[in-house]
Parts: C-alpha cells; structure tokens; sequence
C-alpha cells in the first residue's frame, strides 16, 4: 500500500511539472513572439541550458538545483519557439495557445491517471500504444509546420503533443528509479534539445545543414576537378 501511495505522489508531482512546463513555453513563446530579437532569443536559450547544465551538476548535494535546472531549460524552450515567430514573421495565434495548452494538460492528466493504470493492473503496453500514437501526430504536425502550411496552429500543435510524448517516457522513468527533481530536470534537457533542434528545422525549412557545409552537395568541387591547361 505504501508503494502504491509513493507511486501516485510521484506521478502527481510529475504532471504538476509537466503542466508547468507546457505554461512555461507558451508564456515565455507569446512574449518573444512580440519582440523583435529574432535569433537573440535562440542564443539566450542556449545561455540558459548551459546555465542549466552546471546546476543540474552541483543538485546532487542541492536538489532545488533540479528545480531551477527544469525552471531555466523550459524558459529556454520559449525562447527557442518564440524565435521562431520573430525570424520567419509568422503571427502567434494566442487563442489557438490557450485552447492547445488547456489541452494538453487534460492529456497529461488522463495519460498520468492511464500509467497509475498501468502499474496496477499490469497492462504494460498502454503507455507503449499511446506513445506511438501521439509520435505519429506530432510527426504529422511538424511535417506540416516546417513544409509551412498553417506555420502558427501546426507549431503550437507540434510542441504539445511533443512535450506530452516526452512527458510519457518520464512517467516510466520517474515511478521505477530513485530522485524524481532528478529526472525531471533530465525531461527538461530532452524538451529543449528536441523544440530547438525542430526550430531550426522550421526556420531553415528543413534544410538545417547545407550540402556544402557536410560536404554531401552533389556539385563537384570545380577547383578540385579542373584540370590543368596544357
């Protein structure tokens, strides 16, 4: 009985995080998208991570470290998204936010209650079906957000359900293993790494690393390639 109450204090304590974290990006998205700092507010967020980074290093002895870890990495995911608005000039649709986040957090609510679920009743393969269910969404929303159809609603669309796909592969982790600050400062890394990297993605339309740059292009090198005159 102890163990199932610690089980639900711990996936308690994780959706609360989840559902600040899915506030945090929004928030932090819809004030950038007003300013025009463009890729400032993509190089502040790297600031913070790394920030974030040295903090999560020292929790061990601090565990409110984690906290701040987690607090700064979502921060930074907002900025991360909120660049994306400013760079390509793509108008925030603050009412879709609302209407997305509220959702989200209902779907972290009901996937939290579906894992307590899981662990009691031993139907292992839930958490399993509704990770590739929502994997297949989000690919479908980003595909559609980086080509630039309907860039706004696809791109907060994308974000959730990617932060709820996340938030899966933490409940597996968190109730199972030991410092639950611990692992959900990792969930907050995961996040930023995945919204930045899919950013740039969408700000370069997929074109994230010329050819040139890795060498794949499929021109030949015309310095290389000429030949002497003789």
């Amino acid at each position: 009985m102890r163990k199932v109450e610690t089980t639900k204090q711990h996936i308690n304590l994780s959706f609360l995080f989840f559902a600040g974290s899915l506030v945090l990006l929004y928030i932090t998205a819809w004030a950038i998208s007003y300013l025009n700092i463009g890729w400032n507010a993509l190089f502040t967020g790297v600031g913070l991570m790394i920030v974030a980074g040295i903090l999560h290093y020292f929790a061990k002895d601090y565990y409110h470290f984690y906290i701040m870890s987690y607090v700064l990495n979502m921060v930074g995911s907002g900025l991360s998204f909120g660049s994306y608005f400013t760079i390509k000039e793509v108008a925030f649709d603050s009412k879709i936010m609302i209407i997305v986040m509220l959702s989200g957090i209902v779907i972290g609510f009901v996937f939290s209650r579906a894992y307590l679920k899981t662990e009691y009743y031993n139907y292992r393969n839930l958490n399993l079906i509704l990770g590739l269910i929502t994997g297949f969404v989000a690919l479908i929303f980003a595909l559609f957000w980086i080509s630039g159809v309907n860039s706004a609603k696809n791109a907060i669309m994308t974000m959730m359900l990617i932060y709820v796909l996340i938030y899966i592969g933490l409940l597996n982790f968190i109730v199972k293993r030991g410092n639950q600050y611990r692992y959900i400062s990792l969930y907050s890394f995961g996040i930023y790494i995945v919204v930045t990297s899919i950013v740039l993605m969408a700000v370069t339309e997929g074109d994230l690393f010329p050819g040139d740059f890795l060498s794949f292009s499929g021109e030949p090198n015309n310095k290389r390639n000429q030949q002497p005159k003789l």
